[in-house]
Order: C-alpha cells, then structure tokens, then sequence
C-alpha cells in the first residue's frame, strides 16, 4: 500500500512539473528553429514582461538555460543571456551593469563557438541596446562589426535579416551617415517579398528621409507617395499619416508652405485617432503653427502652439521641441500685444531651454565618442589596404617579418622579466586592495562616488548581482546576499562584526552595498529609503565607529 502511495505521489508530481514546464511561456521555443529563437524569446519577454512580476519573469526565463542543456545547443545559451539582458534593460529602462554584461557573455559564448550568424546578431544586440539610450558612440562599434560579420557570413544565412537592417538603415541616417543607411537599405528592400507591410513602409521612409536630407526632392516625394498609396491600399490611417507628414517635409523644403500646412493636417487628423502615431501627430501641428505664423495666421498660430503644448508637455524629455514651442509662443505674445502672459511664458520657456540645453550637452559628448569611433574604423581600413599595398614587395615582407620575430622575441623576455619581478613581490597591491575592501573607516571615509565608471567599478559574480536587484530587507533574501557576498569578498562580515560587535543588519546591508561604491541615489534605490535617509544613516555609523574608536582609545 505505501508503493501505491509513493508511486501516486510520485506520478502526481511528475505531472504537476510537466505542467508548471508546459505553462512556462519559452516552452515555445521547443519547437522553434534555433535561427530564429533569439527573435521568438524577445517576443515572448515584451509578454511576459506586461503579464508577470519581475520575479516569475525572471525564473521563467531559466527554462532557456534548461532548454540549451536538452538540445545541447550553444546558441540557445547565448539567446539566454541575451534575453537576462534584455529582461534588465526592459526593466529599468536604462544603461545597466547587469544588461551590459549579460549582453557581453551572449556575444562571448558567440565567439567562443565560432557561431557566425550568431555573433552577427550579438554585435548588433549591444549596438541596439546603446543606441536605444542614445549612446550613439558607444552603438557604432558594435554596429559597424554586426556589418562585418553579416558580409563574412553572407546575408542569406541570417533569418530574417531585414528586421536587423531596418535598426541599422536608421541608425547610420540618424549619424548623418548617408551612403551606410541607404546600403543597408538595399539589403532589406532586396526581401521586398518577405517584408511585412509595415516593414515595407518604413523601409522606403527611411529612404525618402535619405533622399530628403540629401536634396534629391523628387525622389524622396516618390518614396513618400508610394508609402501613402501602399497604407491607403490597406487602411492603414497611422502610415498614410506619417506618408503625408513627410511629403508636407518636402514642400516645406521646396518653399510651398500652404502645401506643406495640407498635409500636416492630414497627418494630425489621422495620427491623433486610436492607435495613431501621436509623436507624428504633434510633430505635424507644431510645423503648422510655425508655418501660420509665417504667413501672418498668428491667431490660429497662438491656438495650433497652444493645443501642441499642453500634450507635448505629457511626454518625456521632449525639451528641444517644448522650448522651441513656447519661442514661439513668446513671439505670437508680442506680436498680438498680449504682454501680460508673456512673463509665464518666458519662465517656461527658460525652464525646458535649461533642461534641453543639459540634454545636449550628454549628445555632444556622445558625438564626439561617434567620431573618435569612426576615425577608428577608418584607420583600421587604411591599416589593412596599407598592408595589402606592402605586401606586395617581397624584400619589404622579408623585412617586416624579421621585425615581428625580433618584436615577438623582446616581448617574450620583457614578460619573463616582469613574471620573475612578480614573483618576487606578489601580494603588495593585493593587500592593498584587501585592506581597502575590510577596512570600514576607509569604506565610510570613501570619496570616489563621483570616479569614472570604469575606476569605481568592482567586479562581482553574476549571482550576486541578481540577489541585489531583490528586497534585501527580507531575511531570507537577506541570508542569500551575505552567502554570496562572502564568495566574493571573504570572510568581510566575519572581520567587521569581529571588530565592530554593534553593528546591526541595517548597518552591514549599508556597509556592503558603500564597499561596492555605489552612489547614494544608488543606495537609496537598493535599501528602498530616500536620498536624505542614506545620507542620514551614513553619519548615524560615522559617528558610531568614531565613538567605538574613542572608547577603546
């Protein structure tokens, strides 16, 4: 009888597991192509994410890593850490320790394998994620090597390559890189027959714009006005609206400025209904009020400028637009003699002006990354076709390899030189190290906060860092970050409570977290109290061990 029961039971929980795996939503991938499993676990995530706390997200996410072990698939491992990294970026929405480094494991396993299309999507995967957060010098990198790897592997053996290229035609136009976004362009409109028709629309978008900024005005009219006959074919009212916005940019360009007001309308009417674009919408109006002013309409000017401002002012930094809408607003003032409100409409207009200006100051740094990356990359292209030309003279490559052996073997005694150094004195910055990790006045004493990211950086197990991102005010949650903060700094706990008998949970949580030189924002973030309250709890302890040091003195 007590078989039958173990058995029953054992049957019982058979099926219960059967079923938490089938409810799992990556157990779709068991039957997904793995070309095409990185793209699926995207969708899914985008899912998941909108119908689960973060925390089931995050343990469903664990049957990839299950599923890469059963069908002992490398690239199913690198679509796991690629999807940890998308799970952290789609959480915080921002640039994130943990997203940067998942998303470089994806591209390391890549390498490591030797998985060409793989290592195509994984450059382009960290281009997306820096360009998604505006870090356009830090996109280009792995932008212009995505390209590399998509020609050394061939295009053809990327599924669904055209969905990458749209990202990428985008990305170069927004650089100002003319020539990249438009070859890029050709290599998606060349699956014109697999595009889905949104796909199909953006794609000549993107050329019209191209067209556009480079003053072919005819050719980006016919782009545009192919877009807006495709989506009227379809009803699709968003496309026909952002067609109609760009062909009123041509007019605009072309100096027909009623023409250019028609189809801004007709861009604001469709894209303000359900389901329209309203970014495009607004965009639309705000040329319009410009255009009317213009042309001396300044009462609907003031209404147009006025509707614009109270919605734009509801989306997140939009500064740029918002200061430029009250410069305008500030001039109709004037100009209709309504100097009463034009004071408020000054203080407002400082007030986006400032906060647009900050903005900018981020992109400039950010373009002058861009252009250091591109002067690179052109380097190494003049590097190689500088080569290639040397190469051709055989007393030069006779020559050249004498100094590469000759290079090669002064390399290796300088490193067995340094090695014996090494050896000799092997642990004077270690303890250095130590001493600043266990010491608890330098970790209160500690000024470094506002360090590079790179010198502040402390390097710490992936497992680590995922416990930081739970309560750590729970016990058990707790009990798991001390366990794993042990395997990275030994026996830290042990040293300070063997010092400092006092210190309560509260104060080794905060003394923990400080030795990994986060900010205080960052503090307040992961002790779930506020900036004042970190700020507070630091001088709480400085006095603390201050007054243990003098009563023991």
């Amino acid at each position: 009888m007590k078989c039958l029961i173990c058995l029953f039971l054992l049957f019982s929980t058979g099926l219960l597991y059967a079923q938490k795996v089938k409810d799992n939503p990556y157990h779709a991938l068991e039957s997904v192509d793995t070309d095409y499993a990185g793209l699926k676990a995207f969708d899914i995530l985008t899912l998941d994410l909108s119908m689960h706390n973060p925390t089931e997200v995050l343990n469903n996410i664990e049957y990839i890593l299950q599923l890469a072990k059963k069908r002992d698939e490398k690239t199913f491992i690198c679509v796991y850490y690629e999807t940890l990294a998308n799970y952290h970026s789609m959480r915080y929405d921002r640039i994130n320790d943990l997203s940067s480094r998942y998303h470089e494991r994806a591209l390391e396993v890549a390498q490591n394998n030797d998985l060409k299309a793989e290592i195509f999507r994984q450059n382009f995967n960290i281009g997306n994620y820096y360009y998604t957060y505006a870090r356009l010098g830090n996109a280009y990198a792995y932008f212009r090597a995505a390209m590399e790897s998509a020609e050394t592997v061939g295009t053809k053996n990327i599924a669904y390559i055209w969905k990458y290229y749209l990202t990428l035609s985008r990305y170069f136009y927004d650089i100002e890189e003319y020539d990249l976004s438009s070859k890029t362009l050709e290599q998606i409109l060349a699956n014109n027959d697999q595009l889905k028709p949104r796909e199909f629309y953006n794609s000549l978008t993107i050329l019209g714009l191209v067209n556009l900024r480079t003053n072919q005005l005819d050719e980006a009219l016919d782009n545009f006005q192919q877009v807006y006959v495709k989506s009227t074919e379809r009803l699709d009212s968003a496309w026909m609206g952002i067609a109609k916005g760009n062909i009123g940019n041509v007019y605009l360009q072309k100096g027909e400025l009623e023409e250019a007001i028609a189809n801004y309308q007709i861009d604001y009417e469709y894209n303000t209904k359900d389901f329209g674009d309203i970014i495009s919408a607004l965009g639309s109006l705000k040329k319009i009020a410009e255009l009317r002013f213009e042309l001396g309409q300044f009462k609907q000017s003031m209404t147009d400028i006025n509707t614009y401002i109270g919605r734009i002012e509801k989306k997140p930094a939009r500064y740029k637009d918002i200061s430029e809408a009250y410069a305008l607003k500030i001039r109709l003032l004037d100009t209709l003699g309504l100097k009463d409100r034009e004071l408020a409409a000054v203080k407002k207009f400082n007030k986006y002006n400032s906060l647009h200006l900050s903005l900018g100051n981020k992109v400039s740094i950010e373009l002058l990354k861009l252009k250091e990356e591109q002067q690179k990359f052109q380097n190494r292209i003049s590097s190689q076709e500088a080569s290639v030309s040397y190469g051709g003279n055989i007393y030069s490559i006779l020559f050249l390899s004498i100094i590469t052996a000759g290079l090669i073997f002064g390399g290796w005694l300088l490193y067995n030189k340094r090695k014996s150094k090494k050896e000799e004195i092997p642990s004077i910055q270690e303890e250095r190290v130590n001493q600043d990790v266990y010491d608890i006045r330098m970790i209160i004493a500690d000024k470094r906060f506002h360090v590079s990211e790179h010198e502040k950086t402390k390097h710490i197990s992936l497992e680590l860092r995922e416990v930081m991102e739970l309560n750590l005010m729970n016990p058990k949650n707790w009990d798991r970050f001390k366990y794993l903060y042990n395997a990275n700094f030994p026996k830290f706990f042990e040293k300070l409570t063997n010092q400092y008998p006092d210190l309560a949970d509260s104060e080794l949580r905060l003394l923990a977290l400080m030795n990994l030189h986060l900010s205080n924002n960052e503090l307040a973030e992961k002790l779930s109290v506020s900036l004042e309250g970190v700020k507070k709890a630091k001088q709480r302890l400085k006095k603390k061990i201050n007054s243990y040091h003098y009563s023991v003195g």
